[in-house]
């Protein structure tokens, strides 16, 4: 759509550090000052290393790799923003992908049965699950994955479920009679035609049951 367009997790990350309290900003400064070892404001590559390395900080297969992805103005370092990207994927838990092992930086399919019952979650970028000569193997089917944002609302509405009061049982049903049925057709012809058209309809529908009713002896 026109003036519109994908968002990045930079932006996400920005989003999220517009809108935190004091004490949390603060953090996120002190996570940025930790990297910046030489108090240059960047973080060059060889600080990111090293505080990817020494501080574990995620599970990165192909660290440069994730420094280029972070390193959105390609300008060979990584500003606060940049960091506060990598912040937020330590935090939000952004996974690598179990095919290529890269950093996803945007949307992404789940095992749902591996997201509920492992601890490795098993997500593979969209490139990786889509391709018919698969680059991973994995022990449940393809029909089992879901991209995250089906993932986000299927948690969501088995939650409502569990939420939701067992359904009351039905009441047993009346026998109609031939007053009731000519009621209940009068009804149904002025929800459906409108006012106007129930006398015209109610009238023929009336006619329609009269019939029937001379049938029917009435007590």
């Amino acid at each position: 759509m026109e003036g519109h367009h994908c968002i990045s997790t930079l932006e996400i990350a920005e989003i999220y550090f517009n809108t935190s309290s004091q004490n949390l900003k603060q953090l996120a400064k002190d996570f940025f000052n930790s990297m910046d070892e030489d108090h240059d404001e960047k973080v060059s590559l060889t600080e990111f290393l090293n505080n990817m390395k020494e501080e574990g900080l995620v599970k990165a297969e192909n660290p440069p790799e994730m420094f280029k992805a972070l390193d959105m103005n390609r300008d060979g370092s990584l500003d606060f923003k940049e960091v506060m990207a990598l912040y937020y994927v330590i935090k939000s838990g952004r996974p690598f992908c179990g095919g290529c092992g890269k950093f996803i930086p945007g949307m992404f399919f789940s095992c749902s049965i591996c997201f509920d019952n492992e601890d490795d979650k098993f997500c593979v970028c969209p490139k990786c699950f889509s391709n018919e000569n698969k680059s991973y193997t994995h022990k449940h089917m393809p029909d089992r994955f879901l991209d995250n944002f089906a993932l986000l609302e299927a948690k969501r509405k088995m939650a409502m479920d569990t939420r939701m009061p067992p359904p009351l049982p039905e009441e047993p049903k009346k026998k109609s009679t031939w007053l009731l049925r000519l009621l209940e057709s009068a009804i149904g012809v002025a929800v459906v035609a409108g006012a106007e058209g129930a006398t015209v309809a109610g009238s023929t529908a009336v006619a329609d049951l009269a019939a029937e009713g001379d049938s029917c002896s009435i007590m």
